[in-house]
């Protein structure tokens, strides 16, 4: 499936979802920003013109970690559980709230796995 069928309106609406879970994969391991590096573009009044900056070096090793095609397949994962209504089924394996919610119940385990006990994960039940 291309990039381009997979970011449809009903995909548009899991990608919050999809972007955050990828966010806190991401995150995981980075190491805290030593502070001080905003390279000087902080703003000294209303109305001044915001200069571009270049992202900090913990960002920028984030970044440069980002695999398109992982972004890709977890976007297209979330979007094929078919429906985020909240009435759906939580029991369907293949389809649903529930569908979804063990995937990524499920992924994160398999990084939590990975921390060497830096990380937890709880299913909700409410």
């Amino acid at each position: 499936m291309k990039w381009n069928r997979v970011v449809g309106r009903r995909c548009l609406h899991t990608l919050p979802v999809g972007i955050a879970f990828i966010a806190c994969a991401l995150a995981f391991g980075a190491p805290a920003s030593a502070g001080g590096d905003h390279d000087g573009a902080f703003l000294n009044g209303p109305g001044e013109k915001i200069r571009s900056q270049r992202p900090d070096r913990d960002l920028r090793n984030i970044l440069r970690n980002v695999d398109r095609r992982q972004v890709e397949n977890t976007i297209t994962t979330l979007a094929s559980f078919g429906t985020r209504h909240t009435l759906s089924t939580q029991t369907d394996p293949n389809r649903g709230i529930g569908a979804a919610t063990a995937w990524v119940y499920q992924t994160l385990q398999g990084y939590a796995a990975q921390s060497h006990g830096h990380m937890t994960v709880e299913l909700q039940t409410f």
